[in-house]
């Protein structure tokens, strides 16, 4: 089973795969005008059937927002088109499965995934998350978008640091 968790922003993807057996989650960025004009490649992969997409959605909190959040939108819409059974969650269902807290800053989701799959560690004496080093922070959230999809598939309240072979 691979679980691919998406990131939306408005100019693409950051994408998070885990799943591969004892290997640390893998990071990606599509581009939006890209990823569109290669979805016909993408859907004729083999093994496919076995990957469940789970993508963040825009949640509203009351407050104006800007061109960029209706950008998103419009990937969100264009990512659904393309693969019409992505999985859609919010941000706040992935902090809450992380920091048993909906209003957990990223700070925070960062630590828990770290506490998770292991430290980014340093250029001499790398980390299994080293691949996330200096790729800020949507990437820890499609991690975070990632991990509750993997949490959810698999069927499972938690998941031990073990069964993710990354430690």
């Amino acid at each position: 089973m691979i679980v691919i968790g998406i990131d939306p922003s408005p100019v693409g993807y950051h994408c998070v795969y885990i799943g591969f057996e004892k290997e640390p989650p893998v990071y990606y960025f599509f581009d939006a005008h890209r990823m569109s004009q290669e979805v016909s490649s993408i859907n004729t992969l083999p093994g496919l059937e076995d990957v469940t997409m789970y993508c963040e959605m825009v949640a509203s909190y009351g407050m104006p927002v800007g061109r960029s959040v209706f950008d998103t939108v419009l990937n969100i819409g264009r990512l659904l088109n393309m693969f019409p059974n992505v999985n859609l969650i919010t941000r706040g269902m992935a902090k809450l499965e992380l920091c048993h807290n909906p209003r957990a800053k990223d700070k925070n989701v960062k630590q828990a995934l770290i506490d998770i799959y292991g430290e980014v560690g340093l250029k001499k004496t790398p980390g299994p998350m080293r691949p996330f080093h200096g790729t800020g922070s949507d990437s820890w959230a499609a991690l975070a978008v990632a991990h509750y999809g993997w949490l959810r598939e698999s069927g499972r309240e938690d998941l031990s640091l073990y069964e993710v072979g990354v430690k």
